[in-house]
C-alpha cells in the first residue's frame, strides 16, 4: 500500500474504511458494520427454516462516504465543505 500512495498520482477509491485510514483517497465506500448485520438476518432467516436458494442476493443497504484529507491535499483535490459535512468519516 505505502508504494501505491507514493506512487500513484490519482485517486484510489477505497472499498471501505480501512483502506482510506491507510491512505487511500476515499469516496463511497461499502459500510461493513451495516453489511454484517444485514448478513446476520439472512444467516437468521436460514436458521429459522427459510431455504438459502430464496433468500435474495442483495447489494449494501447503506454506503458510506469517507475522506483521508491528506492524501486529497497530496493529489491536489479540494472537497467542498458541504461534502465533508456529510460524510460518515474523515481522516
Amino acid at each position: 500500500m505505502d508504494y501505491t500512495i507514493k506512487h500513484a498520482r490519482k485517486p484510489s477509491l477505497a472499498i471501505n474504511y480501512a483502506f482510506t485510514r491507510m491512505g487511500l483517497f476515499g469516496g463511497a465506500s461499502i459500510d461493513f458494520y451495516s453489511m454484517g448485520i444485514q448478513a446476520g438476518k439472512k444467516a437468521g432467516e436460514i436458521l429459522n427454516g427459510t431455504p438459502p436458494g430464496v433468500i435474495p442476493i442483495e447489494d449494501a443497504h447503506r454506503i458510506a462516504l469517507v475522506f483521508n484529507l491528506p492524501r486529497a491535499e497530496a493529489l491536489g483535490i479540494k472537497i467542498p465543505k458541504d461534502i465533508l459535512l456529510s460524510a460518515d468519516e474523515v481522516y
